[in-house]
């Protein structure tokens, strides 16, 4: 079974005021502008048909919606764009909608795809009958399947979880301080076995190490990012494997030769 490729589309809801567009003879409640953002996610990972993905950035996880903040001012009746650096360049204004309902006392809206150039109309000519807002609210999403996926496209769900520099380099640190206990359990050339006093205690530090590592790997794997939570084992596991080699590295918990 071939995997379907997608891109998603956000839409950036303007509430309104109700008026009545005289050109259309239309009462109208909001309107919206829709994102479509070019990182590419396939359906491997789909459950119950719920299609948001979140995407992998240097140092953070992060919904698409999220990276953009679309503002609007009804005084000077305009738009204000802003981005997250990682998103720039990757999404662009596909669509524009219009909420119509039947008359002024109603409240169920008919979203109605219009061009751009009646988008713009109504915003100069009736734009302030919207609400200003400094950070439109996202309402709906959909995808836009690919037929054809170009050679070098990363998909984004394939990406490995949560894997950023922060993260990088505290893996570092958790491979140097794995290396060094090794390093220092090779130097116990003489010892026959541990001292019976020392035993529970050596059994508490790999417990404890082995319930942090599996809790480190729970984080990087769990899709909704907590990035707090992930800093935190990674932590916690250096030092338990710090704090091991310490007690490793004393010559009183053995019997020697």
């Amino acid at each position: 079974m071939f995997n379907i490729f997608y891109q998603l589309t956000y839409d950036k809801s303007l509430n309104a005021d109700v008026f009545f567009i005289e050109e259309s003879k239309e009462w109208v409640i909001g309107a919206s502008i829709a994102l479509k953002f070019s990182p590419v996610f396939d359906d491997e990972e789909i459950v119950n048909n719920h299609y948001e993905q979140t995407i992998q950035l240097k140092n953070t996880r992060s919904d698409l919606p999220n990276l953009v903040k679309v503002s609007y001012d009804n005084k000077s009746k305009s738009f204000s764009f802003s981005e997250h650096p990682e998103i720039k360049g990757k999404y662009e204004i596909v669509g524009y909608t219009k909420d119509i309902i039947r008359d002024r006392e109603s409240t169920l809206a008919e979203p109605t795809n219009i061009s751009k150039q009646e988008f713009d109309f109504i915003i100069e000519t009736y734009g302030h009958n919207f609400h200003s807002d400094s950070n439109l609210q996202t309402l709906s999403y959909s995808r836009d399947e690919i037929s054809n996926l170009e050679e070098g496209i990363i998909v984004e769900n394939k990406r490995v979880k949560h894997s950023n520099s922060l993260i990088d380099n505290l893996e570092s640190k958790l491979a140097f301080e794995k290396d060094n206990h090794e390093k220092i359990l090779s130097t116990r050339c003489n010892v026959i076995s541990m001292k019976e006093e020392y035993r529970k205690q050596c059994l508490q530090f790999m417990n404890e190490i082995d319930y942090l590592t599996d809790q480190k790997e729970f984080f990087l794997n769990y899709e909704t990012y907590e990035q707090e939570s992930i800093l935190n084992s990674y932590e916690h596991l250096i030092n338990e494997w710090r704090n091991f080699t310490k007690f490793i590295g004393k010559k009183e918990i053995y019997n020697q030769k």
